[in-house]
């Protein structure tokens, strides 16, 4: 078994010679500059595990070398040895020429990123850089000592006379030697020690984990990654264009800790505060401050821990240890909460606790974390970004918007309420609570849970006040309770925090339709067009804001596209027969309708078959068109429309029993609307059923029936005309 592993992933140090005061280290502050850098992520032995980034860490402060920012060191001025190259004999040769050509008044920089180690408690005077060859066994038989570099340093600072700048990211964890001894750790003491007058800047304090994940650079330890952005400028507080330590201590102890918690990492500094470390280059500032206003909000994602969790397993009993292989499987089969027994977040609760499983507790935790929130800050990225497939799955009330909300306040809970993502996760969670409501509502059209929706979106916006798409989704309850004032005007403030967001410009086209507003309905639907020329729900807009303004080819254009993007949208298949119908292209119309059918065979719009019929009925199928109305009146029993036109189809068919009851129907469902009793008062005329017809009649003109020439020309009332009662009901007012 390995001995127990203490993982400090990114551990740097700027140190001065042994001899000279604190004064200004700048990297581009004297006549030349020359660098040795290595980096080794990749040992030769394979008992000294290998490292995530270390080599990239490198390459990366040779490319800030380069750079403007970095002063241009020249190609020639560095040696950058990674992985295979770093041998000890190749650092050895590197170092040789740094302290031959390194003069007085100029610069010398030592990095390293790799495993630092001591090999036994008997020999803790000897800390050793493992190279690229150094053997397991007998760091002594191969390592690179740190009695030799203290030797290069003392040589170049006091017999050169020049700058000496070491970084030392060596205390990465893995399994090593001295690891059970805390090795690294003691490699760390012992560079502090043998550089005890100088200034130096730590990755974290004691017993802490430096952290390291792709969320930084693509794959780089969070330290190093904040610490080059802070020389490059970012860390100029007061505007002058240098970076001292102060500002460099202030930079990284809000960033490192802000981004890695929960693990606990904390940045130190040691030394003259106003120590100068680089000189800015404007024109790189800028370009960085651009290039950070343009990247995406951080957001909590896994840590690397794989060389941890080695050392800290490999100390544990086995039960721990099925334990934490459990919640791996879980964490990784995405059995995150459920089922309960069996969850990352079951095995989790059982591990935290652990005294010997401390060091990973903050990675699990994290890990957990970002997976919770994984799949719901998905869904709001999609949104932002109006993505079809989201919003087919909001339309379809996909199960997964139910467990959201606790998902995230999971993940809430492991971060804890100090942490700089609490609030945004809190405003989430209601966020998720409200679009479930509001999609409830919507089905059962209940106003008490747009009612609850509300509620859960104004707390919401307490937690995070600039949140564009809280704002969008009280404007979509407010137009589901019917409040057009205060749905315009939170589409309105979505706008303000979101200006190029495509689903508030539709929303506000959309409201204006509503509102009868053709030419603001028109100006929103192009912007949203305009925005995401490939959004179905934007065309779809613009088309309505067409069909308002009295378009309808252009409408039926608008609608075309839509379904050009978005086939399977039954609503725009039958608004674009609506349309068909309008401009007498009967056979488009049923076509539309008859593919939606086919699309799906469950098709339950009353509306739909309600068009399909009339659409038939224009061509004289009256077959084909009351089938369509029966299923319409079959979806929908209390469909007016469709009573009434089947009605009109049995009168054609000469079927009175059947055109009767519908047309009965038909009144009983809208009383206000008289043609139905006109009809029935007309059926029974012709049969000769005096009472009846008169009576229906009566209603017909109660109910606002006043075309009396047409009554008095009709044949149906022939036999009526001389009965008294009829003359009474048609008389003059």
């Amino acid at each position: 078994m390995h001995p127990p592993m203490i993982r400090l992933l990114v551990i740097p140090f700027f140190l001065l010679g042994f001899s000279l005061p604190a004064q200004d280290l700048s990297l581009t502050g004297s006549s030349a500059t020359y660098a040795v850098v290595v980096g080794i992520s990749e040992y030769q032995d394979p008992e000294i595990s290998d490292l995530q980034f270390a080599d990239r860490d490198a390459q990366a402060f040779v490319q800030y070398l380069r750079s403007p920012a970095g002063g241009n060191v020249p190609a020639e001025h560095i040696r950058l040895l990674l992985n295979d190259k770093a041998t000890t004999g190749q650092i050895v040769n590197a170092l040789g020429w740094l302290t031959d050509v390194v003069g007085e008044d100029e610069t010398a920089i030592i990095y390293f990123s790799g495993h630092g180690d001591v090999e036994t408690q008997t020999a803790m005077n000897l800390g050793f850089f493992l190279t690229y060859d150094s053997p397991s066994h007998s760091y002594m038989a191969g390592a690179y000592a740190l009695l030799y570099l203290q030797s290069v340093v003392t040589t170049i600072s006091q017999q050169n006379k020049a700058r000496v700048i070491v970084i030392s990211d060596a205390c990465r964890a893995g399994q090593l030697a001295g690891m059970s001894i805390g090795g690294p750790q003691v490699t760390a003491n012992m560079l502090r020690q043998q550089f005890a007058n100088e200034v130096k800047i730590l990755a974290c304090g004691p017993d802490e984990y430096s952290n390291e994940g792709v969320q930084w650079g693509n794959g780089r330890g969070a330290f190093s990654f904040h610490l080059i952005r802070g020389l490059q400028g970012l860390a100029d507080t007061d505007g002058n264009y240098e970076v001292n330590l102060r500002e460099i201590d202030l930079y990284l102890s809000e960033i490192v800790p802000r981004e890695t918690a929960p693990s606990e990492q904390y940045p130190m500094v040691v030394g003259s505060r106003s120590t100068t470390l680089s000189l800015v280059d404007p024109a790189s500032l800028q370009q960085l401050e651009k290039g950070k206003e343009q990247e995406a909000p951080f957001v909590l994602a896994a840590v690397v821990t794989k060389n941890l969790e080695e050392a800290v397993l490999s100390a544990v009993d086995t039960s721990i240890q099925e334990w934490y292989a459990a919640f791996a499987r879980a964490l990784e089969e995405g059995r995150l909460l459920e089922p309960e027994s069996e969850s990352a977040y079951h095995y989790y609760q059982l591990l935290k606790d652990q005294e010997e499983m401390k060091p990973l507790r903050g990675a699990m935790a994290r890990n957990l974390a970002a997976a919770l929130q994984d799949g719901a800050q998905q869904a709001i990225n999609q949104y932002l970004q109006s993505d079809p497939s989201e919003l087919a799955r909001r339309a379809k009330n996909d199960p997964l918007y139910g467990k959201y909300p606790l998902y995230l306040a999971r993940s809430a809970e492991l971060l804890g309420r100090q942490h700089y993502l609490y609030n945004n996760l809190k405003a989430k969670e209601l966020y998720f609570e409200g679009v479930q409501k509001r999609l409830e509502g919507e089905r059962a059209d209940d106003p008490g849970l747009f009612q609850e929706a509300l509620n859960h979106l104004t707390e919401a916006i307490t937690f995070d006040p600039t949140g564009a798409y809280l704002y969008n989704e009280l404007g979509l309850v407010y137009g589901c309770m019917g409040d057009s004032e205060r749905e315009i005007r939170y589409y309105e403030k979505a706008l303000e925090f979101a200006p190029n967001w495509a689903m508030p410009t539709n929303n506000l086209a959309a409201a204006y339709c509503e509102t009868g507003n053709a030419e603001l309905a028109m100006q929103y639907a192009r912007r949203a067009v305009e925005l995401r020329p490939d959004l179905d729900h934007a065309h779809n807009q613009l088309a309505k804001a067409y069909e308002l303004s009295g378009d309808l080819a252009k409408a039926a254009e608008e609608y075309q596209k839509a379904i050009d993007l978005y086939s399977e949208d039954p609503v725009t298949r039958y608004n674009l027969a609506n349309i068909q119908y309008q401009q007498g292209k009967y056979k488009l119309a049923i076509s539309q309708i008859e593919e939606i059918v086919k699309m799906a065979p469950d098709y339950d719009n009353s509306n739909g078959f309600y068009l399909l019929g009339l659409a038939h009925q224009q061509l004289g199928e009256n077959k084909k068109a009351e089938k369509a109305y029966l299923r319409s009146i079959e979806i929908e029993p209390e469909s007016f429309y469709a009573h009434y036109a089947l009605g009109q189809i049995y009168e054609r068919q000469k079927n009175e029993e059947g055109a009767v009851a519908s047309f009965k129907k038909a009144f009983e469902l809208n009383p206000a609307y008289p043609n139905p009793a006109y009809k029935v008062a007309r059926i029974q005329a012709s049969k000769g059923n005096a009472e009846e017809a008169l009576s229906w009649l009566k209603k017909a003109i109660d109910a606002g029936y006043n075309h009396r020439d047409e009554l008095l020309a009709d044949e149906a009332f022939q036999a009526l005309r001389d009965l008294p009662a009829f003359q009474e009901l048609t008389k003059e007012q």
